[in-house]
């Protein structure tokens, strides 16, 4: 032992008990935690006196208080470079806890993929838009404002019976054959083209005076108007609008192609309204209109699809 220390061996307590002369200091004792109250037991001595075997001697009382006083100094020096006293340990994952979150992730990845609800938004954006933009394309044709005004005059003429609504329908259905061959007339340089145009210009106006002259014989109001308490129920409604939905959908590679489309779809729903005013109506000049009309627009019909049938690229 060095000669500033006192060594004295108690063996009744089964090991040898040390105390050093000079008493440790207050700030030791407090900072250290493993000294005794009395603040004379050597460092890492129990509160009994027992000394491990690694304390025996004097050399390793000295490096022992000099690892205990280094100790102080850096839990001091943490202290007053405010950290803290304890060490934060970082939170591990267990191996087979990140194996169980990597299975999970990839099988959440796969679910989303085959999900029909999971596509890409953008996908679903640009599908939206094309269909919303598909049916505005087939409507800007140079036919397109004549389309819009048959159809608008065709479902706000009404008559008191099925004979007079055919007839004021059919006023605004042969004024659009004649707007849309002015059209085509104005566009076109296919001489068959041309030629069917320039017939359905000529018999329009003739059909257009012919109904004209029924209503006012038969009912007296102005003709092409709505008869005042004409009725409700619409007879045609259906044929008005599957020939609206055909002559919208109806377009072409060119004005050519797309008025003949067009006049096929217009021509057929003039067939389908002739056919129902024959079953609904006994009036027999009102027959004898629509049964002409179902000859005359069968003939143009099969003359358009011919025209077609010849033109590889506006074949129907």
């Amino acid at each position: 032992m060095s000669p500033g220390q006192k060594a004295v061996a108690d063996e009744s307590r089964g090991g040898r008990q040390y105390a050093f002369r000079r008493p440790i200091p207050r700030l030791i004792q407090r900072r250290s935690g493993i000294f005794n109250h009395g603040g004379t037991v050597a460092p890492g001595l129990d509160y009994a006196g027992r000394c491990p075997a690694w304390a025996v001697g004097a050399r390793d009382q000295t490096r022992t208080r000099r690892s205990v006083v280094g100790r102080i100094v850096r839990l001091a020096v943490r202290r007053s470079a405010g950290d803290p006293l304890k060490r934060r340990r970082p939170m591990l994952i267990p191996t087979f806890t990140r194996t169980s979150l990597l299975v999970a992730g990839c099988s959440a990845l796969v679910l989303a993929a085959c999900s029909p609800s999971a596509e890409p938004p953008a996908n679903t954006e640009a599908e939206a838009s094309a269909q919303t933009q598909e049916p505005m394309a087939m409507a800007q044709t140079p036919f397109s404002a004549a389309e819009a005004k048959m159809h608008e005059a065709m479902m706000s003429a009404m008559g008191a019976d099925a004979g007079e609504t055919w007839a004021r329908k059919m006023i605004p259905h042969h004024q659009g054959a004649l707007d849309m061959s002015e059209i085509v007339l104005r566009d076109t340089q296919d001489a068959d083209i041309r030629r069917m145009a320039q017939k359905t210009i000529e018999m329009q106006p003739g059909d257009i005076a012919e109904l004209r002259r029924w209503l006012e014989t038969n009912v007296g109001a102005a003709a092409g108007a709505a008869a005042p308490g004409g009725s409700a129920e619409n007879p045609y409604a259906t044929a008005e609008a599957e020939m609206k939905d055909a002559m919208m959908a109806a377009t072409g590679a060119d004005t050519d192609q797309t008025w003949a489309r067009k006049m096929i779809a217009h021509h057929q729903g003039a067939l389908d309204m002739a056919q129902v005013v024959l079953r609904e109506s006994q009036d027999a000049d009102i027959r004898r209109m629509a049964q002409k009309t179902i000859e005359m627009q069968t003939a143009d019909i099969a003359e358009l699809r011919a025209w077609l049938d010849s033109h590889p690229a506006g074949a129907a």
